[in-house]
Formats: C-alpha cells, sequence, structure tokens
C-alpha cells in the first residue's frame, strides 16, 4: 500500500501584521508518489462581538502553489513559499479574556 508523503512544516515563532511569512515545506516520499499539486493555503480569520451581541467575521485567503501534476520520487523535497500578512491584520492573542 502506498503511504503519503511525510510534510514537515517550519514557520517563526512570531508573525506581526505588516511581515512577509515565510514558509518552509519538507516531503519526503518513501516510494514514488503520484500527486495532483501540493499547495500551501494561508487562512486568517478574525471574529469579534460587540456589545449587543452581534458577531462580526472577517477572513482572508492566500495561496501559494509548490508543484503541480507529477510525481514525487523516493527522496526528500525542501520548497518555500511566502505571504504578504496584512497590515491590518489583528494581532495574535494568547489568553482567555480580553
Amino acid at each position: 500500500m502506498r503511504r503519503r508523503p511525510r510534510a514537515e512544516l517550519r514557520i517563526p515563532s512570531r508573525i506581526y501584521p505588516g511581515d512577509r511569512l515565510l514558509v518552509e515545506v519538507s516531503l519526503e516520499s518513501a516510494a514514488q508518489t503520484p500527486i495532483e499539486f501540493v499547495r500551501l493555503d494561508l487562512v486568517s480569520e478574525t471574529v469579534s462581538r460587540s456589545g449587543d451581541g452581534a458577531v462580526a467575521r472577517t477572513r482572508s485567503h492566500t495561496r501559494a502553489e509548490l508543484a503541480g501534476p507529477g510525481a514525487l520520487e523516493a527522496q526528500r523535497y525542501e520548497r518555500r513559499a511566502s505571504f504578504d500578512v496584512p497590515a491590518n491584520a489583528p494581532p495574535s492573542y494568547d489568553g482567555t479574556i480580553v
């Protein structure tokens, strides 16, 4: 049975609005594996709630195509992509109360 390639994604530990996000991807295939594509999608969603309970959602989506149709040979592949983080993107918050 053919197995999926092993994938590893590396991103910076901190990303700020207005920055360029550099992403490194490693794919390791144990056997020749046909592929339709390899792509990365950066999706961000902001959810806010006003005092009256109304919910507002803002979503953005950017895609990087890393490979098209073909085959991965039994080896390790390194790919890179970059995404521009919008300057008006909200900062991350890791907590329970704002």
